[in-house]
């Protein structure tokens, strides 16, 4: 056991490498990643302004700032799985040898808008029963479903991620992309397992990098805070670099995932691309 985990830590760490050097070759692919950061903070700052205009305004305002929450979660899920698309066309268009454009990108997610949306919506339902099982858990019962919705939400994120490559390369809708994936990816389940949790543990060990380096400067911002005016912005700007990385690499690591897997069925002896070639070598 603790020899698979370290194959799939080594595998993670593989993959993060590589992905860094195919963003040294192709600097635009994180573009939307970032991006994406500051789009969703736009949105939860509307929301968040319209939750605190009308909340206090009696049982119609509870009412209509429940809309706006709704409402902000599923804007924030579409954002997001729209963006996402969006890098997984750069990713693929790079990885094949191409030069990606954000505009081509765009178009390939306005033709494929509707089953994009469908995975929000999905998203957003997911999320909502997630949390109203966690705020209204009761006894032993309580806890059991809180643990199985917490499951099912791990699931979905990544089932969406593996569809969402389907919808935006093949060009193909939600219930014709789960059938491809299904297809695709049913007897590659040890193949995605390992890489999942290889680049799950990466990240999170290079977050808990970052959460000492954020205390460390904190502490001395207390000790000199006239330094704050530069460590912060510092601080800002590593966080989001961090959280773009993070969401590029799992968001390459699953289109080319895809590409892999379409290739091997027209060829048994297809090499994985790019990234991933290297991430999985000898798996296969």
């Amino acid at each position: 056991m603790f020899d698979s985990f370290m194959k799939s830590l080594r595998r993670g760490w593989a993959f993060f490498v590589a992905s860094l050097a195919l963003l040294r070759q192709e600097s635009a692919l994180m573009v939307i990643p970032v991006l994406q950061l500051f789009v969703l903070f736009g949105v939860c700052l509307c929301g968040g302004l319209g939750i605190f205009l009308t909340i206090d305004s009696g049982d119609s305002g509870e009412l209509i700032a429940s809309v706006i929450s709704i409402g902000t979660l599923f804007v924030m899920m579409l954002v997001i799985y729209a963006m996402m698309g969006m890098t997984v066309n750069m990713v693929d268009v790079t990885v094949k040898g191409g030069k990606p454009s954000v505009k081509d990108a765009w178009a390939d997610v306005k033709q494929n808008f509707l089953a994009i949306l469908t995975i929000a919506v999905i998203s957003t339902i997911v999320s909502l029963l997630t949390s109203w099982v966690r705020e209204n858990r009761k006894g032993i019962i309580g806890v059991i479903g809180s643990i199985i919705m917490g499951i099912v939400e791990r699931l979905w994120t990544v089932v969406s991620f593996l569809v969402l490559p389907a919808v935006i390369i093949e060009d193909l809708g939600f219930r014709d992309a789960i059938s491809r994936v299904k297809k695709l990816h049913g007897d590659n389940l040890v193949t995605i397992a390992v890489g999942e949790v290889g680049v799950s543990w990466i990240g999170g060990l290079i977050a808990l990098v970052m959460a000492l380096m954020t205390g460390g400067l904190i502490f001395v911002m207390n000790s000199v805070p006239v330094l704050s005016y530069v460590l912060v912005p510092v601080l800002i700007l590593s966080w989001v670099a961090y959280f773009a990385f993070v969401n590029y690499v799992r968001l390459a690591y699953h289109t080319c995932l895809f590409i892999w897997a379409a290739g091997k069925e027209q060829d048994p002896n297809f090499q994985a691309p790019g990234p991933l070639g290297k991430a999985l070598a000898g798996i296969d």
